[in-house]
């Protein structure tokens, strides 16, 4: 197991044993995990995000810390050769509470650091589902099928056009989510957005360049995609690509 495929297990388990605790109706995947698991993203996500309603922050927060101290769980990791070497809850807020991990594989000195976020910015999730992960995925770690809810494609994509857009630094990875997304559109697919909106993405995106996604996005796709994406004509395609979705979103009017 490589370093970005024990953070993957570290998620995969983690959530499992999260919907054993909290009721799946109250959290939701979003994010580059959503991605992940169920719509074949060759990007592995560095932290894990949800979004989160009704279960006080209290209560969520018992429960993770529970999880992360849990025994029977670590025993789990160490079954794969995973340990947890330290963890902070440095943001417990009414908006974000957010985890902080530091992971070390047996035969390794170095520290693998992940985050694990929950937002309370909505009291509703909207297009989500519950649904298994992808079972391509769960049979890669030889994992018992996990159940979570997460958003679904038309609400992944309002995601990540919002992310392109509102960030106040910019960050490839929304880029290369974005041509997940749209790779997964069975039609056209059109979204309303503003003009001014519309033309912020587009600069955004064209604002990107091979070394920002050489440097901030390849080290993290799988190694069977890596050689592909070291040719600058293949990202520059992606990002044409992805430019040309944005172009055809519908102007609000």
């Amino acid at each position: 197991m490589n370093n970005r495929e024990a953070i993957e297990y570290f998620h995969l388990s983690f959530s499992n044993r999260l919907a054993s605790k909290v009721s799946r109706d109250f959290f939701c995947l979003k994010g580059g995990c959503n991605l992940r698991f169920y719509f074949q993203s060759i990007r592995y996500s560095e932290d894990i995000d949800f979004d989160v309603h009704t279960t006080s922050l209290q209560t969520l927060k018992k429960n993770v810390e529970k999880i992360i101290s849990d025994d029977t769980f670590r025993s789990i990791l160490k079954h794969q050769n995973i340990e947890i070497v330290e963890w902070s809850a440095p943001k417990q807020t009414p908006t974000t509470q957010r985890w902080k991990l530091a992971l070390k594989l047996d035969n390794q000195s170095l520290t693998l650091h992940t985050k694990i976020e929950f937002s309370r910015r909505i009291k509703a999730f909207s297009d989500s589902e519950v649904q298994f992960v992808t079972p391509s995925i769960i049979s890669r770690y030889k994992l018992q099928p996990v159940l979570l809810q997460h958003y679904r494609l038309n609400s992944a994509i309002e995601q990540k056009i919002k992310a392109l857009i509102d960030r106040t630094e910019t960050q490839v990875r929304d880029v290369v989510d974005l041509k997940t997304l749209k790779d997964q559109l069975s039609g056209s697919g059109t979204f309303a957005i503003s003009k001014e909106h519309k033309a912020k993405a587009l600069e955004t995106l064209m604002s990107i360049s091979f070394s920002d996604f050489k440097s901030q996005v390849w080290p993290y796709l799988m190694s069977d995609y890596q050689a592909h994406y070291e040719n600058k004509k293949a990202w520059e395609q992606l990002q044409v690509e992805v430019l040309a979705f944005i172009e055809k979103q519908t102007v609000l009017r």
